[in-house]
């Protein structure tokens, strides 16, 4: 009766263990878009999305899938989608508190912001451009999407 005891609870915390592997691996995308944004010197955004959220999917349909939009995202920057359900670390690093949720990072790694809601497909191209023409070195993200 011990013994079976002990088996059980030794696969269970073999099992606990195991799921920490699941986050490294969470941390090595994005390790590898800032390595790639830093590499090709491109600004990274990251779009957060949750699977149960009715405005991540119009946003997919209508701004993501648009093919001048896919175009720049593969030719201007690094471009990496997070679902937050899954990857809930890297939700917490960037502090994010719901979905959608665009966050625009340099080519070094740091955040310069982020953008949550739903964002229209001319607002998408704004974020790109901005991103792109590395305005935020001169300007506010705000003074940028005031101007355009």
């Amino acid at each position: 009766m011990k013994r079976n005891f002990f088996i059980t609870l030794f696969f269970i915390i073999v099992y606990l263990f195991s799921l920490q592997n699941v986050f490294p691996k969470n941390d090595i995308m994005l390790n590898d878009a800032l390595r790639r944004a830093k590499n090709e010197d491109k600004g990274l955004i990251l779009y957060f999305y949750s699977r149960y959220c009715s405005y991540c999917d119009m946003m997919e349909k209508e701004v993501l899938l648009n093919s001048e939009i896919k175009d720049m995202l593969k030719k201007d920057v690094v471009f990496l989608k997070i679902d937050g359900d899954v990857m809930r670390d890297i939700v917490k690093k960037y502090n994010v508190r719901g979905y959608p949720t665009v966050s625009l990072v340099e080519p070094s790694g740091k955040k310069i912001t982020s953008v949550p809601g739903y964002i229209s497909k001319r607002d998408f191209k704004k974020i790109i451009l901005y991103l792109k023409g590395k305005h935020y070195k001169i300007m506010s993200f705000i003074d940028f999407m005031g101007q355009i």
